[in-house]
């Protein structure tokens, strides 16, 4: 008799360990369940105050305050000596020029430079002839009045060659045009804002939210290959010569959000 009870202990104890994982299972299922109908039924959490979403824009166009000419002094003759001479004589002459515009030597920088032996075909051979020399600079400027003139003189020195210009707004600029601007694009916005809840006969009690947007335009510096301009041996180029500069858009957009009720 004690023995049928040790048996009948031993399978219900094996039985147990054998449902005790199902059980669980089952009970934590149900423990989701029931979360999930409780999320389900309460909704998402809503903000305490209803919202409206409107949209703020500013823009500008700006004259671009800095400028960089690009100007190059091309030279060949028979010595080496000859020609560091002359390219000397060259660059004296653009500083001059330089400081009659009070522009300081630091605006000056050399771009590339180039040196070697100068050579042309004849009778089906390269013949050479001496040297010779390539000096691209670019010269950087912030006042647009002394544009016209400084070019017209730079072009008068012999072997000197303008290339080309590029216009662009400085960080400076652009960083207070934008402060200006997400002014203007937040009171653009609120005020959609004001008149929406006027419409829905509500309070505005305020700006909850607001998010910068990505711009559709680009501020950066732009090129305009009109100002490729050349010249060479005394052919000055005309303070008269027309100058046309390129406005950049600088534009910014808001999304915000005002709460009502």
């Amino acid at each position: 008799m004690k023995l049928n009870k040790i048996i009948i202990f031993l399978f219900i104890s094996f039985i147990s360990m054998l449902m005790s994982p199902l059980i669980l299972s089952h009970i934590v299922t149900n423990q989701v369940f029931n979360q999930a109908k409780a999320a389900d039924t309460l909704g998402p959490e809503l903000p305490p105050f209803n919202t409206v979403v409107v949209y703020g824009f500013a823009y500008k166009d700006i004259i671009p305050n800095q400028f960089d000419i690009y100007l190059s002094v091309h030279l060949q003759k028979t010595t080496k000596e000859e020609i560091l001479i002359l390219q000397d004589k060259r660059m004296q002459s653009i500083k001059e020029e330089l400081k009659k515009a009070t522009i300081t030597p630091e605006k000056l920088v050399t771009e590339s430079y180039h040196l070697g032996k100068w050579q042309v075909w004849e009778n089906n051979k390269n013949i050479t002839k001496g040297y010779e020399l390539s000096h691209r600079l670019k010269l950087t400027i912030d006042n647009f009045e002394s544009l016209k003139k400084l070019l017209a003189e730079l072009s008068a020195i012999e072997d000197v060659e303008i290339n080309s210009l590029s216009q662009r707004i400085t960080t400076a600029l652009q960083t207070q045009m934008e402060n200006q601007l997400y002014t203007e694009a937040i009171n653009n916005a609120e005020a959609k804002a004001n008149n929406m809840i006027n419409a829905l006969k509500k309070k505005n009690i305020g700006v909850s939210y607001v998010e910068e947007l990505p711009r559709q335009t680009d501020p950066m510096p732009k090129y305009n290959g009109q100002f490729m301009l050349a010249k060479g041996n005394n052919s000055q180029l005309p303070e008269s010569t027309e100058i046309q500069i390129q406005q950049i858009k600088l534009e910014v957009r808001v999304k915000l959000l005002a709460s009502y009720q």
